[in-house]
């Protein structure tokens, strides 16, 4: 038997606005794994607006059946100068 193993990092908005509801719609799942420490890291980054997931999504997103893991709680971006 294959599978296949779909995941999304650092919880960015797009991933509950695009994503889930795609999933949703093809009745898929996959992972969402957030980033404790680095909530709105990705927002203004490299001239991006990337805002991050609420609170309320990601438990939404929990609800919903997806599943919720740890992508580390401080993950600096690898091109940055933040510690």
């Amino acid at each position: 038997m294959k599978g296949v193993a779909f995941t999304f990092d650092d919880d960015v908005s797009s991933h509950y606005e695009v994503v889930a509801p795609m999933f949703e719609k093809y009745g898929l799942n996959c992972t969402f794994f957030i980033n404790g420490a680095n909530h709105n890291f990705w927002n203004g980054l490299h001239g991006y607006e990337v805002p991050d997931m609420s609170n309320d999504q990601i438990l939404d997103l929990y609800k919903r059946g997806f599943e919720i893991g740890n992508h580390t709680y401080d993950h600096i971006h690898i091109g940055s100068s933040q510690n």
